[in-house]
């Protein structure tokens, strides 16, 4: 787990690695996952998911986590109960990784919208097994799921504020410092003369419009 986590934060760090290459690269490593069975790639993928503080690895390993999921969901009967249960366990773990907590909306942006993807695809399905998964994403659910609408919610709170710190820098103070740091480093070096505001309000607007 250590040694994928590893070659992909190093992958997103490389300043000298063109875009082309790093996404080939990231492309092999994705290939050397999934040769592992499903219950140890997820492992793999929750690991890094959890541990990781990139948030384009993060993204990108919750993407390969629907595109790997997504499938075996579909091929599960209403009758398979244990075999969803375990995928919606699955699914469980991985939404609360990336949609609780302290979420940040522009440095947190490619995890969220990958996060809000995976919630889009079982919201809109039409089948037993993708009823079933919803079951597990309300406040009834109990110990046994997540509650996605106050999950959603705070998302929504912290894009309220995050788009007041753009309008009012002057309300926050240290906060907002230390906030627009953030932003910076989740924009990355090496942007050139562009309109810093603009670029950070995009971003949480996409986020606003996928919420």
């Amino acid at each position: 787990q250590r040694a994928f986590r590893s070659m992909l934060e190093a992958l997103a760090s490389a300043d000298e690695i063109d875009r082309e290459a790093r996404a080939a690269l990231f492309r092999e490593i994705s290939c050397a996952m999934r040769r592992f069975d499903w219950p140890c790639r997820f492992d793999l993928y929750r690991d890094i998911i959890v541990q990781c503080r990139i948030d384009s690895i993060i993204g990108a390993v919750v993407t390969l986590f629907k595109d790997d999921w997504w499938p075996r969901v579909r091929e599960l009967s209403e009758a398979d109960r244990p075999a969803l249960a375990q995928e919606r366990q699955r699914l469980v773990g991985v939404l609360k990784a990336t949609l609780s907590g302290d979420v940040q909306i522009v440095d947190g942006m490619d995890t969220l919208t990958a996060a809000v993807n995976i919630c889009r695809l079982v919201a809109l399905a039409q089948s037993p097994a993708a009823a079933f998964m919803r079951a597990g994403l309300r406040a009834s659910s109990g110990g046994q799921g997540v509650d996605l609408d106050a999950m959603l919610g705070g998302v929504s709170q912290q894009i309220d504020f995050e788009l007041k710190l753009l309008d009012s820098p002057s309300a926050g103070g240290d906060v907002v410092e230390v906030a627009q740091r953030a932003i910076a480093d989740a924009l990355g070096k090496g942007e050139g003369a562009v309109d810093m505001q603009a670029m950070k309000r995009d971003r949480i607007t996409m986020v606003a419009h996928l919420v």
